[in-house]
């Protein structure tokens, strides 16, 4: 599962920068080719900014482009993008049913998910005033900063071990092999994203998984 992490991480990274966001939005909704002119005016960004964005973007196959006279003209590989993000979703949902179904996911197995799905049932699951305010914000900025927050390979993984089953700080720090305060830093930013809830209990703090929200940040992104 760890080199898919890495994959899906490093997405991320590539999907969040916020000029690379912009041009991968701009390209989704249109229907034609643009050239790095329409890119900038489009987007307003420095023309200076735009080439080396693209580049990073041809490299992966999420932008691909066409030479018209004089002009190069950039079109967006849909299908990537959405593969990928599906795919991610498909990690997290698998390692999600499969616990339900009292089963463990091994090492090389399929990430892909069942047809027939349980709903996910959070434990005590509380919106904050914090989430709700966020979650009502620009819906492509909130987008944007969720891939952010994945663009890391702990938070990424964290994720997808939070779909097994509510856990607090101390379980994750052993899976994870690191300090407690890191831990909590990266739950917690996940948590202002809206991607988890937390709860205390006695003097421990115990997160879970908002499904909802991260099926959301993916279903409507390009759609």
């Amino acid at each position: 599962m760890q080199t898919e992490i890495m994959k899906f991480a490093r997405y991320f990274r590539i999907f969040s920068n916020r000029n690379r966001f912009k041009i991968i939005e701009i390209l989704g909704y249109t229907s034609e080719p643009l050239c790095v002119g329409d890119l900038a005016r489009r987007g307003n960004i420095p023309m200076s900014k735009i080439s080396d964005q693209l580049m990073v973007l041809r490299k992966e196959d999420i932008v691909r482009c066409e030479k018209k006279s004089t002009k190069v003209f950039y079109v967006l590989n849909k299908e990537k993008v959405r593969k990928v993000l599906d795919d991610y979703l498909a990690m997290v949902k698998t390692h999600l049913v499969l616990i339900q179904a009292g089963q463990t996911l091994k090492e090389g197995q399929s990430s892909e998910a069942p047809i027939a799905m349980k709903p996910l049932v959070n434990i005590e699951a509380r919106e904050t005033a914090q989430q709700i305010k966020y979650e009502a914000g620009n819906q492509s900025e909130t987008v944007r900063e969720i891939f952010a927050a994945l663009a890391n390979e702990t938070r990424c993984e964290a994720l997808v071990r939070l779909a097994e089953k509510e856990q607090f700080v101390n379980e994750m720090c052993e899976k994870f092999y690191l300090e407690q305060p890191t831990v909590s830093l990266h739950l917690n930013m996940l948590k202002k994203v809206g991607l988890v809830n937390s709860r205390k209990k006695s003097l421990k703090v115990y997160y879970n998984l908002r499904m909802e929200a991260l099926e959301k940040a993916i279903s409507s992104f390009l759609k």
